[in-house]
């Protein structure tokens, strides 16, 4: 996981650009924020995740942020500072 500062477009392709191989097949949900990645990877499988076959297909990656804002929840103050130190882990 990766602390980002915005869910823009612009900053979801310099994430994908620098961590992702571009002869990667990507699937992600239809949040604009993956609107545009044509020049980011070859293959890009955009679905609704609240369809029957997205809730499947995207499930786990569901599951991770689900559990890992209750992670998050136990510690009372959280800092801007430390956050990817909490992702790393």
């Amino acid at each position: 996981m990766k602390k980002v500062k915005n869910l823009e477009a612009k900053t979801a392709q310099v994430l994908i650009k620098e961590i992702i191989d571009k002869n990667t097949v990507l699937q992600t949900d239809k949040s604009t924020t993956f609107s545009d990645l044509g020049d980011c990877i070859i293959v890009h499988v955009r679905e609704i995740s609240g369809t029957k076959e997205g809730n499947f297909n995207l499930k786990w990656v569901h599951i991770a942020i689900s559990n890992f804002k209750k992670h998050l929840q136990t510690y009372h103050i959280i800092t801007q500072k430390m956050m990817q130190n909490y992702l790393n882990e």
